[in-house]
């Protein structure tokens, strides 16, 4: 089977996806941020034919996540917990790549300054931990 024809999961009909790179010049440090990413959100939603826009850091495909581990007191796996990937993504994200939602929600502006952490979780992950 051909990769261009292959179910990856998410919509690539129609979308766009570019790298950005953010520097000192661009950002001055981590608190500004967010005004960044806004500015830049609104300027590309400027352009012509341009219907939305969505954000992820690091980018997909997924060619180098940051990662983490994973633990909780009823966890089937044995060890210090299970390696996981941690992406920060944008506001309209999942619904921007047609990312189908199984149960709960996804992530919006309340989650950005909530001292509750959240997390989207893949199908797979759900099953282990009992969902």
């Amino acid at each position: 089977m051909e990769l261009g024809s292959r179910d990856l999961g998410f919509a690539t009909e129609n979308r766009l996806r570019m790298a950005l790179f953010v520097n000192a010049e661009d950002v001055a440090n981590e608190a500004a941020l967010p005004a960044f990413v806004d500015r830049l959100e609104a300027e590309l939603m400027r352009e012509p034919g341009v219907l939305d826009v969505a954000l992820l850091w690091p980018t997909v495909p997924m060619p180098s996540p940051v990662t983490g581990r994973l633990a909780w007191p009823e966890m089937p796996v044995a060890g210090d917990g299970m390696m996981v990937s941690n992406y920060i993504v944008h506001d309209g994200f999942f619904d921007g790549l047609d990312i189908p939602r199984v149960a709960g929600r996804l992530f919006d502006s309340r989650d950005a300054d909530s001292a509750t952490l959240s997390a989207i979780v893949g199908k797979s992950l759900a099953d282990l931990m009992g969902g």
